[in-house]
C-alpha cells in the first residue's frame, strides 16, 4: 500500500512522490451519429500492463503513445 499523502491535519508529509497516471480517451462519430470508429486511447506507455499480453485492438479499441499522452498532429492525421 501506498504511503498517506497528508495527515489528518492537512500537513505534507516526506516520503514517497505519488505516482501520476495520464490516458487521454476519445469516441468519435459523424454527426448523424451513423459512422461510428473505434474508442481511441493515447497514452505514455509503449505496451501499457494494462493490456496484459493482448493487444490494444485484441480489446476492440485503438491505441497509439507519447511522452506527454495527448492527442498531436500526427495522431490526428492518423
Amino acid at each position: 500500500s501506498a504511503p498517506p499523502d497528508h495527515e489528518i491535519a492537512s500537513k505534507q508529509m516526506s516520503g514517497k512522490k505519488s505516482r501520476k497516471f495520464c490516458i487521454t480517451v476519445g469516441f468519435m462519430c459523424n454527426a448523424k451519429g451513423m459512422e461510428k470508429w473505434p474508442i481511441f486511447n493515447i497514452g505514455k506507455s509503449k505496451q501499457p500492463c494494462y493490456f496484459g499480453k493482448k493487444l490494444p485492438a485484441e480489446h476492440g479499441f485503438w491505441y497509439r503513445n507519447n511522452k506527454i499522452a495527448c492527442m498531436t498532429s500526427e495522431i490526428f492525421e492518423e
